[in-house]
Parts: C-alpha cells; structure tokens; sequence
C-alpha cells in the first residue's frame, strides 16, 4: 500500500512499539556485544548467474578476502543461498555439501577459512528438509522418528520442503540442525525466507521454531533472520534473533536499492520497504540493544559514483547495521578502497549506531542521523536522497549543542572547521557527509555530584554541590560510597541537564587512566550516561572544567594477592566458559603471560573459578594497532571493563599483578598451552583436544594408558585448531607399526616439532611397551626442552586430597578436563578445583 502521509505512521511508530514489545530480547553474546559483523558474502556471483557460486571461484573469493579486507576488520566470509543443488545429506538427513559438484565437504571449507585467520559463516534454514533427506526417511537424531514425520503440507519448493514445527519430532531436527552447523564450527547462521513459513504455518508455529533455533544456537552462533514479516515491529524476531532484514533483497544494487526502489511506499509483510534508506529510518525505533538491524549485502561496483559509494556505506554505519560486502575478487575493481577506510571501519568495530532525527521518511530530518563514538565525539551523517543539490543541516541544540570545533569529514580526515548553532553544508545529490567532532560546552559557574556514591544519593532536589575555586576549577573532599556519580551543571530538580561524565562504559573513580571527562547535554535526553563507578572511601575531587578533566586523591586500588591468574571471553578459544578458561603462565613477580591464537571481542581476568574477584583495565580498552601498551589494570571493583579484540590474530597478553597494568601486543607469539590427542583421553580432533594440566612450572597429565592393538595413546599439540594449522609434540623416533613409540616408566622421552606448514604432518604417537602393564601413569611434559618424563602410579605434583580438608570443592573434571557431575560420574580419577584457589586430585570408587 501507498502511506500518504508516512508521517502520521511514523508519529504512531513509538507508542506502538511500545504497546506491542515481547518480553525480553535474545540475550546472546552477539547482542551484548553491540559489534554488528563485517564479512564478505557469496551473493553477487549467485545472482548474476542464477546458480551457486563454484568452487574455485569461492577459494579465490576468500583469499582476496583474507588479503585485502580481514586487515580491515573483516572477518569472516559466508556462503550464500542457491542451495537446492546440496542434495548430499549425511545418517541424520543434514547436508555436507555447499553443492553437489563440489570436491570438498563443508568441515574441509571450514578450517580452510580458519586457517586464513577468518570466521565461517553458512547460509541454510533449519526448518527445511532436502528432498534426499524425506526420500531416504533417515532417523532424527534425538527422536524416535524419521524425516518423513515431520513434512509439512506445504513445500518450500520442489528440492526442500518444510519440517512442520507443530509435529513431535521437528524440535529435535531444527535444533539438531543448529548444532550440526556449530560442531562443524561456524559462527554465522543466516536463515532465509522466514516470511514464506510465517504465511504458511502461521505466526504462533513460526515464532516456536525461531525459539528452538535461539535455544540451540545460544552464544556458540549468531543467528541472522532474513525476508522476515517482522509483526508488530518485529515482535519475535527481536526475541529469537541477533540482527533481522529491514528492507528488500539488493538485488541489482546501486541507487535504485540504497534510496530509489518504492521509496516511501509501504508493505505489511515482507518486504515492508523497497530501498535500505526508507528501511532504516522507519525501523530506527526498535532499539539497537535488542536486535540489529541488517541492510543486507552491498555491490558497490553497481554504483553510479564514489559518491553513491560513501553514502551506501556512511549509511550502514549510522544505523549500525554489519556491512556485508559482496564484491568479488575480480568485480570490486575501484570499490576495494571504500572497505578499507580505517576512519570510517573503526565504526563498525566499535559497534557504534545512531539514529535520525525523525523516523518519518517523508521528514527531510530523516535524513540527518547522529550518535555518540566510544570516546564521546559526536558522529553525524548528512544524507542528500535528492535528485538535487541542497542545504544539509543540522541544529546542535538537537543533539545538545551550541558550537562544534574542528569538525573531521570522516572519509577523508580533513578538517573542515567550526561551526555555531548549527552545520549547514551544501551536498550534490545522492551524496552525504560523514562527520566527527568532540562536544563543545560554555564553562559552567557551578558543578554539582548526583549517584548513590554521593552525600545525597539519587536524589535530583538534594545533589551536592562542589566548591568554585575560579577560572573553571571545581573541588570536594569528604566520604563516597559504593556506586556510581556523574557531574551535572544545574541544580534544577531534573535529571535533564548538562553534564561531565566518564569517558568511557564502567570506569572506576581515581583509577589511573580514567582522569578524562566528557561534555553532554541531556536537556534532550541523547546522553549515553556513562557514570563513574566508586568504590567507598575517603576523596579529595578537583575538575577542571575547561579541558575537561578529573583528578582524584585518597583512592587507594585494592591489592591483587593471588595464586593464579585465568583470562577468559569470546576471543579465546572457550569464550565465556568458565569450566574450560585459559590458566596464564606465572612468570615470576606477579607477572602472568598468555600467548595464542584470538578471535574477535571482549575479554578480562578471573583469579578463581567463579566471576568474583576478577582483574579488568581500569577503563574500557580496544586494542589498536595491533598492540595495547601498558596500561592501568583493577583488582575486584564494581564495575566489569574489558578488553576488546577488533581483529583476529595471534597475541600475547602480559598482566602484572604487582604494578596492577596489562598489555597486548600481536605477533607470532608462541603459545605455551600443551593439549593432548589420542586413545588414552578419546580425543582425536585437534580443535577439541583435551587439557594437561599446568602446575610448578611443567605441564602434567595423569590417567589410565591401557595398551591397544594400534597403540596410538598420547600426542600433543601446542594449539587448538585445524589439523593443518597446529603444532603437534610427537616422538622423536618410533619403534612399533611405523607411527609409535613404546614408552615404559621411570624414563624421559625425546619429543620434535611437526606441523603441516613445516614440512607435513607425522602421524606419531606413544604407546605403551609390552613390558609395562596397563594402569595409571603421569606425564611431564617439557614443549620448550622437547623432552616427556614417563612415571606410573599416582602423580607427586598435585597436592593430596588430605592437604586441603577445610577447603571446599567448587569443581571437578575428569582427566581430559570435562567438568563432570561427581554424583554421576563413575569410578575412577579425578581432579577437583577448591575454594582456596588449589587443585587436587581423589579417586571415587
């Protein structure tokens, strides 16, 4: 239909949203984190041809990939739709393939696109059944039914059909579907023609098959919603979904897709709007905390001018929508250097968004977006949709302004001046400007402290008031209490005013590094409130309010006395799990060190195995330039500040516990870690090997080695990934079937390198020599002298049950490092981690 007036639509949109919100929103990592994804996607060569891409041209696309934008930020490339022709399916009925005529299978791509340094991304629905897979009636793994009991009445097309989630059965396959993607390691699933089921199975079965998806995807994958009705403003997308479509497909591409197609006509069901524009303003009213909105792929080779080009791209990062590229190795041409703007990208990978002026499309202020960076600078787009040059403008009383100094066009640096009351440029048409600058603020008489850390609480009518000492210099001595403060200028009895806050989310009072202050107005409510937060004690503040800045006496850091250090978050191999975080190598001095392999996103400190105490920077931290210098570190304070990874690489983070100060640099560190492989832990997978344990210095395994006619018992790798991209630790020589060495106890055993890169893989391992019965053993194993000690019985270099009786036990792992319930678990050894920090070792009989 045609909206006349978009206008008394969008006026409406807020009071419907609210009358129609669900409940919650998808809690996953990927919504916390705010970062929308940048990848590359396999579309263009899809549409172009009507067919899947090939395979040879999907291996150059990643290596372009790999080598022109994953330095960029870019990480991850993803496989795109034309999937009818995977009709290969395995026992359970899920496809291995992309398509049929490929030589290689989806776990072959997969660490193919891992050992590039990128993420896995793979286009499929969950809902759907290929037509092999009803054909064959194979079993559903975690039912007792087959793939024919769960067909619904109406197919998707000829070569898949639709699993009816109204029917026993269909939970099990949609989420054993999700699980398969995840186990073969992908990190991105983007799931297709939802509004086709929706209109075909109704809203209450659809909406039940989005919520198995979320359930078994967890934070483990990010789930993409795409061609979704999105009822009653997105109502269970916003649920079930990390980021959902807003407008048409890109089809073509150019003018006609970012601005042109149907503009300002809208749908009930998909697709509500034409062009992306239209798309994201309307849809700027659902909050980006809940759900991202996705503008789906971009072809700037379709693009008429470098002009379309940054406005497409000034776009996607004002609504803070990922930026998907589909162009091609051989088709970006003069687009490649758009996608490799430092200015613009670091946007993207900071997860910032704004919103426009107004959500009506019909209002020119729709075309005016602004937002708050990480540091406090204010970001605006100006957008012309125009077919004619005009006046831009912007009013800063609107995002609580009265003048903006050195003003930065973001795509080119250059600085392009000031301006007062308002920035008003002429821009040619289908063109914008992408802007940056920090807040500016008239010096205030008088500054005031409002939180629960301060005399008066939260209380607006009892704030407390610090003393002018002239020339814009402010000071207050006396007691603060646990909580939070921000500084506001008027005692006015609202909390809508201006305000000095903290730079950054989460930043500790007095802490070193966090002496910053920024400006905001929040006369209009645009403030994004970062508070200080304070731990109680004794303070003496001074402000002075013409850098801003903030310096703080009497704070004294709580003392990090520890025994051990473990780093834990989503870059690192376990991500948030605490049961199998990482152990940091104790240097000496409180000087703790961990090298590896990192993907993207946030990390920090744990000293024990719950998330209390913990060790953060003082401050909100990203990594930049591929190195984080030293800087301060807290130890067990309210807040929850991290470290932020933007690209995926090796790194080696260093903490020191004594000076309480952390850095990260990038590099080929070596990694210290030891996992083991083999018969005797029934790991054999290198991405998922089992743990050794690290203690006094060495590195030490113990449990049951019980001889096999292969033999193949113990070998180690130095990391966790691909078969093709780890070190492993083997023997030096063998003795038995060409591939193992025998070991007996009381010796020590040469080890050598071998990896792939270094000249091919040996597929070597110990075993255990005739002579020497089958029991318990330890090893000791030495990665930097290559040598593995060889002991039977019970090891010496964990601590007796006996030693640490009034301690209690807060965890127990069998002997490949799986946390196990000790109810349930048979008899046999086991390692338990106490409350005192300690590990020990028990036998349960």
């Amino acid at each position: 239909m045609k909206i006349d007036n978009v206008g008394k639509v969008a006026l409406i949109a807020l009071s419907l949203l609210a009358a129609a919100s669900p409940a919650g929103a998808r809690d996953s990592k990927f919504t916390r984190e705010g970062r929308a994804p940048m990848y590359w996607m396999a579309y263009e060569q899809c549409y172009v041809t009507d067919k899947a891409i090939d395979e040879g041209r999907w291996k150059e696309n990643i290596d372009w990939t790999a080598l022109n934008l994953a330095p960029y930020g870019f990480d991850m490339v993803s496989s795109d739709g034309w999937v009818e022709g995977c009709q290969t399916v395995n026992a359970n009925g899920y496809i291995t393939k992309y398509n049929d005529a490929y030589a290689h299978d989806w776990k072959y791509w997969v660490d193919y696109i891992h050992a590039k340094g990128l993420k896995a991304g793979i286009y499929y629905n969950p809902m759907w059944m290929t037509r092999t897979a009803w054909a064959k009636n194979l079993p559903v793994v975690g039912s007792a039914l087959h793939t024919k009991d769960l067909k619904g009445d109406t197919n998707f097309n000829t070569e898949l059909y639709w699993v009816d989630s109204r029917k026993n059965g269909a939970d099990a396959w949609i989420k054993g579907y999700v699980r398969y993607f995840v186990d073969l390691g992908f990190d991105f699933l983007r799931v297709d023609f939802l509004n086709n089921y929706e209109d075909n199975y109704g809203t209450e079965a659809y909406a039940q098959a989005l919520k198995w998806i979320s359930e078994a995807a967890g934070d483990d994958i990010l789930v993409s919603l795409v061609m979704p009705n999105a009822k009653n403003w997105a109502e269970n997308e916003r649920l079930y979904g990390d980021m959902f479509r807003i407008s048409n497909d890109v089809f073509g591409g150019g003018w006609d897709f970012i601005s042109n197609r149907d503009r300002g006509i809208y749908h009930e069901g998909w697709p509500s709007w034409g062009n992306i524009f239209d798309g994201f303003v309307q849809r700027s009213v659902i909050s980006r905390s809940e759900i991202m909105a996705d503008g789906d792929f971009v072809r700037l080779n379709t693009c008429a001018s470098d002009e379309e080009r940054e406005f497409w791209l000034s776009l996607l990062a004002m609504a803070g929508s990922p930026l998907a590229c589909a162009d091609q190795y051989d088709t970006a041409r003069g687009s490649l250097r758009f996608y490799q703007n430092p200015r613009v990208n670091a946007l993207f990978l900071e997860g910032f968004h704004g919103k426009p002026l107004s959500s009506d499309v019909a209002d020119v202020k729709s075309q005016t977006w602004w937002g708050k960076a990480a540091n406090g600078d204010i970001v605006v787009g100006l957008f012309n949709r125009e077919e004619q040059a005009r006046d831009c403008e912007l009013d800063l009383a609107e995002v609580g302004m009265t003048r903006a100094r050195d003003v930065i066009n973001v795509w080119t640096g250059e600085n392009i001046g000031s301006f007062d009351g308002k920035i008003s440029i002429n821009i040619i048409p289908h063109s914008c400007r992408l802007l940056r600058f920090h807040p500016q603020y008239t010096v205030p008489e008088h500054l005031y402290m409002v939180g629960d850390a301060t005399p008066g609480g939260w209380d607006i009518n009892n704030i407390t008031e610090l003393t002018a000492r002239g020339n814009g210099i402010f000071e207050w001595s006396g007691h603060l209490n646990d909580g939070e403060l921000k500084f506001p200028f008027e005692k006015n009895g609202k909390f809508e005013t201006e305000y000095f806050l903290a730079l950054t989310y989460n930043a500790l009072l007095g802490a070193p590094g966090n002496d910053r202050l920024v400006y905001m107005d929040n006369r209009n409510g645009n403030t994004p409130d970062y508070k200080f937060r304070v731990r109680s004690g004794d303070y003496t503040l001074r402000v002075d309010a013409n850098v801003p800045s903030l310096t703080v006496s009497g704070y004294e850091p709580a003392t990090a006395e520890v025994s051990q250090v473990y780093i834990i978050g989503s870059p690192l191999p376990n991500g948030w799990d605490k049961d199998r975080m990482e152990q940091m190598t104790h240097e000496g001095n409180g000087v703790y060190t961990w090298s590896g392999t990192m993907g993207t996103g946030d990390f920090k400190f744990l000293t024990t195995n719950d998330w209390s105490p913990a060790i953060h920077p003082a401050c909100e931290q990203r990594v930049a330039a591929n190195e984080l210098e030293e800087v301060p570190a807290v130890f067990n304070h309210p807040g929850d500040s991290k470290v932020y990874i933007d690209v995926p690489g090796d790194y080696t983070v260093r903490l020191n516990t004594s000076a309480m100060t952390l850095s990260v640099k990038k590099g080929n560190a070596a990694q210290k870690g030891v996992y083991m492989l083999g018969s005797a832990v029934d790991k054999w997978d290198s991405s998922d090997p089992a743990n050794v344990w690290y203690k006094n210095g060495e590195y030490m395994w113990f449990g049951n080695l019980t001889r096999t006619t292969d033999n193949k018992l113990v070998k180690f790798c130095t990391t966790k990934g691909p078969w093709h991209s780890v070190e492993y630790l083997i023997p030096a020589d063998v003795d038995y079937n060409g591939n193992v060495k025998l070991i007996s106890p009381a010796n020590e055993y040469r080890l050598q390198r071998s990896s792939e890169a270094g000249g091919g893989v040996k597929d070597w391992f110990f075993g255990l020599n005739p002579d020497s019965p089958d029991g318990v053993y330890s090893l000791y194993i030495d990665p930097d002298k290559l040598t593995m000690r060889v002991d039977s019985g019970d090891p010496t270099g964990v601590e007796d049950i006996s030693a640490d009786t009034a301690a209690e036990t807060v965890a127990v792992y069998d002997l490949s490092g799986r946390r196990v319930n000790p109810g349930y678990a048979p008899s046999g050894l086991y390692i338990r981690r106490l409350s005192n920090g300690k590990v020990s070792k028990f036998y349960k009989r």
